[in-house]
């Protein structure tokens, strides 16, 4: 659909521009009659000269306008990609959110996870910071994922809630310090992206 969008604009200018330069070229057979004299003893008809000068604009103008349009058509399905770090003190709570700021959702993300730069399963990430967890922890923890990040929306990368102080302590300084990650995405036009972030 978004392709066909696309490829159907695109088509659209080029045919306006066909048609106006047909356009001209009528013209200039309208004014054919008319003779200018040139100074080096050669003869240019008026239409042959109308003709050409309205082809000239006309191709600038409408290679401007493809041109425009074909960016605001890369604008409508870009997503832009920030990170929102929420840092509850006073209940020892956390929360990682990657959000959509763009007007096009990111499609197809895969989420690559680092310790120090080196990289790190997912069920490993998890149960690191299970590690910062006493045994009779209440503590809740949750590494999201997620395949679609739509516009103005966002999904969660690591939270934590129900710590007690020394386990809140220990966990954020860990992510703040020790973990980065980056995330591959598509947009609507099949664009493909990377973007690294650094928790905290």
């Amino acid at each position: 659909m978004t392709h066909e969008m696309y490829k159907n604009s695109t088509f659209f200018q080029i045919t306006v521009i066909v048609l106006t330069l047909t356009a001209g070229v009528f013209i200039g057979f309208i004014f054919g009659d008319f003779d200018i004299p040139i100074k080096w003893n050669a003869e240019l008809k008026a239409g042959d000269l109308i003709a050409t000068f309205i082809g000239l604009i006309t191709f600038v103008f409408a290679y401007k306008g493809i041109a425009d349009n074909r960016k605001s058509i890369e604008l409508s399905f870009q997503p832009v990609l920030y990170e929102h770090c929420s840092f509850l003190d006073v209940d020892n709570e956390f929360k990682i959110e990657l959000k959509n700021a763009g007007i096009g959702s990111a499609l197809n993300c895969v989420f690559t996870y680092y310790i120090d730069g080196d990289e790190l399963p997912d069920k490993k990430l998890d149960e690191k910071l299970k590690s910062f967890c006493k045994k009779e922890s209440k503590a809740v923890l949750f590494m999201g994922k997620g395949k679609v990040i739509f516009s103005s929306d966002s999904i969660t990368i690591a939270s934590v809630a129900e710590c007690d102080r020394e386990e809140y302590l220990a966990i954020t300084s860990f992510l703040t310090k020790r973990f980065s990650y980056t995330v591959t995405f598509k947009d609507g036009l099949d664009k493909l992206y990377t973007q690294y972030f650094k928790a905290g």
